[in-house]
């Protein structure tokens, strides 16, 4: 399949960009990194850009980026939760990410790393070197990290190639296995088993492969190749590998036939066979879609997967051979066991031997199957001792009497004499017979002759012998190839050890630590104590020695133990361990397995107790269970027959149930026997009488069910047989207990009943039913279960059920009492009161009768009903105006609270227990005292009335205002108070009304004061202002009036200029001024109509910075402008912007010292953004005063001869935040401001 001629070990690269993803919200900073990106002449990136946390989840899912740069602060979420989310997905500790934060975010940086992030970077500090480096940094750390998964992935998918092929006898299966681990491994599109033909043309046998790409399975494959030199190189076991077929130098037939089976890049490794001699065929991955450079650990991979497959290849072999020979030795087996087969035909024709002796062995019955085995007739043996046909008297003693004495049944194969001398072996059947007090009398035996059976059974053995010999042989003919798997087998168990017993050092994999529920160490090392502690205390010791006996050679180590967990669970564990020795045969290393068998251990134990506990319910249950077959003969009785019914359960073995049957009840029985059994019906509690040994009936109650073979075929019935002659005895008690209770019954005044609560029926009812409720005792037990539910109130019924529940679980002679609404016949409700009781209860001990009487009470009802309605209508009256009312009995100390009192602290009626320490736990600490003051002088009768304002805490915790008034209103005859009552109103409308009152007066107080300090303020002002527009206008004056007076002298002429000059710029600045101030005044008022245009923002910087520069030279400051390139356009109102930007200048300039700088940044960002700062060296200003600068008549720093009005940056404020922008102060290290506007 490969060209001639091209070196085997080719293996063409190709070159990936690493894809970058980007999750900042700001637009200007995603334009840096991008830019810091595309400058990497080293390498190409693949970038995206996402603004928020959702899109950057859904980036990172469906793009799979190789490195993730991520803002902390999102707009809606944070990094951080971004890493939570993808932590999840991650099967490594760290991230491809690199978090981007603000200075002074240490703490967020550090709390990213802890959730897995790679690295961080301070925004204000990235640079495009310091960015690409730490890219570099994160993705080589990233390749570590996947060549490190990529090579555990490929032990473990050699360890389990290697438990599959032990497990597996059949190559096929390896081969199947071995391409679709490598295919999802590699996430190749195709892997295939290539096998040479002896001509060297070839077919492919295994594939794994994915749509796509058409299948080639079986495909039968011709290259001259081949042919031409037997496989070439790859005779030599060399690998070949293609990143792209078509840039590899492959002839064009090549190339054509890797096309026909759709292939854009292949990896190819070959299967050598008897030493690396034989080329047995290729193992090959293919990837169709798209080129690929090949790893390389996927070619170490390929190339170990080969070894393996070359191993199966063997082991199938030398497997088929051993079946080959298995099944000539089956076929011996199977032909003797046929002889065999047809002599136990033989033997089942002949009766058994059954013989009844007594306790010491005299023999008193001897049937004819016993002469027939044994030579004697039954005259010749009647009365001898059993022993005397047996070889071994002791033997007969030890391994025949003793065993069944002791457990009353037993089984035994023994050599006896027969008559003629002849030594038989028998299967003896023994058990005992014993009388009413337990005593053995009897002894029941019953033998068949095994004679020929074990005379088999040792032929047989001696074929087991040859077979065990034949593959004993091919199992050392196998013993090679084993000891080759025999760690990998092992390792590809769940935890992996390896014990260095030269340095004493030990290693275990992530799977030992869970096993023994220890601690992870980052080097995988474990001391031996950590690993003896966790030892079960009784297994310590024995898996110790047993350690230092493999060490010592003179054992294997395999072994189960228990373990302890840290919660005190015990585990079993399994453990394999194999011991490594050097030339010398000195113990260097020891490695093995351990793994949980757990699971198998509670399964085998619930087995054993399911079958003890089975045995447990047959033998030891009341019931009896028997079966019979389709015509109703028994053939199982249970140990409970004879019990019941005084019979020998092996007496009724084969003969009819019917015979048990009472003759009254047989033609019934008959014919429900007949009618169940063919369709498989069951039958459930059929009651009939049963025979007993003395001549008695007893009455039963039988269950059955058909017994169906593996062909859905009836061959019998099954069931459980109870004795009911308690039940059937205690019914015809009930029935003379009943016509007494009738007697009685009939002269109570109230209703008396029995009720069935399993049936939920009326079993009685007395005359008195008629007269109370207008229905005869026979129309109710006529209607049953139903009547109740029919007469009874609806609002009744669930607390009535729930009352017979009650009852369910009383104790005998407890009596249980309820009240109920049923429905007279002439439609009526009738209250009632009932007292009930247990009656009687069934054979489980349930309750299944009670008695009970029921009274009319309608009468007392509607007293109560009225009583209760004028006790409404005043409690109405009083809560009706919405006051709560209270009622003390000082005496006994109950304090009684009304709903609405409790309902006005928002709590429930039954919320508040009705005690004078409940309102004294409400009452707010700072009222107590006055309360209690308070209700004392009304107590010593000081005063008539009680009043008092206090506060009682909320069930939310808050405290309402309460007005308690109260007074006593019942005297003792020596002047003590009995009882007092009162009321509470809620005040929170009047405190929350006086509350508000106080607050407007507070801030209407305020109001007034800020009122007198901005006229204050206003004033002050006002003579600034007319301070600075009189210096102008006084300059304007001054020059007038020199003008005027020398205007007609030809030789003042330049005096006269220079003062025209300063009258022009005294009447700008004024101008400037007034403008400044009725700009201000449409600010605030918002009446301003902008006008926005195309401005270019380097012009009007440059602009700008002319304008200032010989200012600022005169003050020898270096005035720098820091601009967008020409053309960088923004719609904006250029007049309003170029003011802000000047006022900002001349305020730097004016507090700048001299030899310092001013600097003008001006920034562009698409969609019509804009950044502007203007940073000085000047005082700065504090950061108290960091937003009162921007006010009006705010003046920061003073300094003298120079204009401080305080409106330039009130006024840049508000015409910035006019267009939606904002304008902010910051401090510039290490002194000095910074001034920034951004729209």
């Amino acid at each position: 399949m490969e060209s001639k001629g091209l070196p085997l070990t080719e293996k063409e690269g190709l070159k990936v960009s690493p894809k970058i993803l980007i999750v900042d919200d700001s637009e200007s900073d995603r334009f840096s990194f991008v830019r810091y990106l595309q400058s990497d002449k080293e390498n190409s990136y693949q970038i995206i850009e996402v603004e928020t946390l959702e899109e950057g989840l859904e980036q990172w899912r469906s793009q799979q980026p190789d490195i993730v740069l991520l803002d902390i602060n999102l707009p809606d979420g944070d990094g951080l939760e971004f890493l939570e989310e993808i932590g999840t997905d991650q099967a490594i500790n760290k991230l491809p990410v690199i978090m981007l934060t603000g200075e002074g975010d240490e703490r967020i940086a550090v709390q990213a790393m802890k959730l897995g992030a790679a690295d961080y970077l301070v925004k204000g500090d990235v640079t495009a070197v310091s960015l690409l480096t730490c890219i570099g940094q994160v993705q080589e750390k990233n390749l570590l990290l996947q060549q490190l998964r990529r090579s555990q992935n490929q032990q473990t998918i050699i360890a389990s190639m290697a438990l599959h092929i032990r497990r597996s006898l059949k190559f096929e299966d390896v081969a199947n296995t071995i391409v679709r681990e490598i295919r999802r491994f590699l996430e190749a599109d195709r892997t295939i088993i290539y096998r040479f033909n002896p001509d060297m043309s070839g077919v492919i046998v295994a594939e794994a492969i994915t749509p796509p790409w058409l299948p080639c399975l079986n495909a039968q494959v011709e290259d001259t190749c081949f042919q031409e030199n037997l496989g070439g190189e790859y005779q030599q076991g060399k690998i070949f590998a293609a990143a792209d077929i078509y840039a590899a130098n492959l002839t064009e037939c090549h190339i054509e036939l890797l096309e026909r089976f759709q292939v854009r890049a292949n990896l190819v490794v070959p299967i050598l066979l008897n030493g690396n001699n034989t080329l047995w065929g290729l193992l090959i991955a293919h990837q169709c879609s798209a080129p690929r450079q090949w790893h390389e650990e996927d070619i170490q991979l390929l190339h170990q997967l080969s070894v393996h497959l070359a191993i199966a290849l063997q082991q199938a072999e030398l497997y088929q051979n051993l079946e080959t020979t298995n099944n000539l030795l089956e076929e011996k087996v199977r032909e003797r066991t046929k002889k065999i087969q047809l002599q136990s035909q033989v033997l089942e024709e002949i009766h058994d031997g059954v013989v009844t002796t007594d306790s010491n062995g005299m023999i008193l019955s001897w049937n004819r199957g016993s002469e027939k085995l044994y030579g004697y007739t039954e005259a010749e043996v009647l009365g001898r001792n059993i022993g005397f046909m047996y070889e071994d008297a002791e033997n007969l003693q030890s391994e025949v009497l003793v065993p069944v004495f002791k457990t009353g049944k037993h089984t035994a194969e023994v050599i006896v004499i027969s008559k003629s001398g002849k030594r038989i072996y028998v299967s003896l059947h023994l058990s005992v017979v014993k009388d009413e007090q337990g005593n053995i009398t009897h002894l029941i035996g019953c033998a068949n002759d095994i004679t020929e059976r074990k005379r088999a059974e040792q032929e047989l053995q001696q074929l087991n012998q040859e077979l065990e010999t034949k593959v004993l042989e091919r199992t050392e003919a196998l013993q090679n190839v084993s000891e080759r798997l025999g760690l990998a087998l092992k390792s590809g168990a769940f935890g992996c050890w390896e014990w260095n017993l030269v340095q004493n050092t030990k290693i275990w994999d992530k799977r030992m630590y869970k096993l023994y529920e220890l601690p992870q160490q980052a080097d995988g090392s474990i001391t031996y104590e950590d690993w003896a502690n966790r030892l079960h205390p009784e297994d310590r010791t024995s898996v110790e020695t047993l350690l230092q006996q493999a060490i010592l050679g003179e054992a294997e180590y395999d072994t189960e133990f228990r373990v302890l967990h840290p919660d005190e669970s015990i585990h079993f564990i399994k453990a394999y361990g194999m011991v490594v020795r050097d030339g010398q045969g000195h113990p260097q290393t020891m490695i093995g397995i351990n793994f949980d068998i757990s699971d198998r251990k509670r399964i085998e134990a619930a087995l054993i107790e399911s079958e003890a506990k089975f045995r447990r319910l047959v033998e030891g249950a009341n019931d009896l269970i028997w079966s019979t077959d389709t015509n109703g003969i028994f053939d199982y009785l249970s140990p409970q027959f004879q019990t019941l019914f005084g019979f020998d359960p092996n007496d009724w073995i084969g003969k009819p149930f019917i015979d048990l049957v009472h003759p009254e009840d047989h033609d019934w029985i008959v014919s429900e026997y007949v009618r169940t059994v063919p369709s498989g019906e069951k039958v459930k509690k059929a009651e009939f009488r049963h025979l007993h040994q003395d001549g008695h009936y007893v009455w039963v109650s039988v269950n059955t069910t058909p017994i169906i073979n593996a062909d859905s075929i009836i061959i019998g019935n099954q069931g459980i047989l109870t004795d009911i002659s308690e039940r059937k005895k205690a019914e015809q008690e009930l029935l003379e207990n009943q016509r007494l209770i009738q007697q009685i019954a009939d002269c109570s005044p109230n209703v008396l009943y029995l009720y069935d609560l399993q049936e939920q029926r009326n079993i009685y009812i007395n005359r008195e039913i008629l007269a109370t409720l207008g229905y005869s005792a026979i129309e109710v037990q006529e209607i049953g279960a139903a009547w109740l539910p029919t007469v009874i109130h609806p609002d009744d019924l669930l607390p009535t059920l729930e009352h017979f529940e009650r009852l369910k679980l009383a104790d005998d002679n407890e009596i249980f009492s309820h009240e109920y609404r049923l429905r007279h016949a002439n439609g009526q409700w009738r209250y009632f009161y009932s007292r009930d009781l247990v009656f009687s209860r069934d054979t489980q001990g349930q309750v299944k009768l009670i008695i009970g009487t029921a009274q009319d009470i309608t009468d007392r009802k509607l007293a109560e009903a009225a009583l209760r309605a004028s006790e409404q209508r005043w409690q109405f009256a009083l809560e009706s105006a919405g006051d709560g009312v209270w009622d003390w009995n000082i005496q006994e100390n109950q304090l009684f609270f009304s709903r609405q009192w409790k309902a006005m602290l928002g709590y429930a009626d039954e919320e508040i227990e009705n005690r004078f320490e409940s309102w004294e736990n409400l009452v707010h600490p700072d009222d107590l005292s006055q309360c209690h003051e308070d209700i004392n002088k009304c107590l010593n009768q000081e005063t008539l009335f009680y009043e008092n304002e206090h506060q009682l805490r909320c069930k939310d915790g808050s405290y309402k205002w309460i007005l308690a008034r109260g007074k006593v209103i019942e005297w003792s005859a020596d002047g003590h108070a009995l009882r007092m009552m009162g009321t509470h109103t809620d005040l929170s409308d009047r405190k929350l009304a006086e509350a508000q009152l106080q607050q407007k007066n507070i801030e209407l107080q305020q109001l007034v004061q800020l009122r007198e300090e901005a006229l204050t303020l206003r004033e002050d002002m006002s003579n600034m202002i007319v301070h600075d527009l009189r210096n102008p206008l006084s300059a304007m004056l001054l020059s007038a009036e020199i003008i005027q007076k020398y205007g007609d002298r030809p030789d003042k002429k330049t005096i006269l200029i220079k003062k025209a000059e300063q009258i022009l710029t005294s009447g700008n600045r004024l101008k400037a001024m007034i403008d400044s101030l009725l700009l201000m005044a449409k600010l605030e008022s918002g009446k301003i109509l902008f006008n926005p245009v195309p401005t270019d923002l380097h012009e009007l910087g440059t602009a700008i910075v002319s304008d200032f520069e010989l200012t600022a030279q005169s003050q020898r400051i270096e005035l720098k402008g820091e601009l967008p390139n020409p053309g960088n356009s923004i719609i904006i109102d250029a007049v309003i912007l170029r003011r802000v930007i000047e006022n900002l200048i001349s305020n730097a300039l004016k507090f700048s010292p001299p030899n310092s700088q001013v600097r003008l940044q001006i920034e562009y960002f698409p969609e019509n953004h804009l950044r502007v700062k203007v940073i000085d060296n000047g005082p700065g200003v504090s950061p108290d005063q960091a937003e009162d600068i921007f006010k009006k008549f705010e003046i920061g720093t003073v300094k003298q001869n120079v204009s401080q009005i305080g409106l330039g940056l009130a006024f840049c404020k508000m015409a910035v935040e006019a267009q939606g922008g904002t304008l902010a102060i910051a401090p510039n290290q290490p002194q000095g401001s910074i001034f920034t506007l951004e729209i």
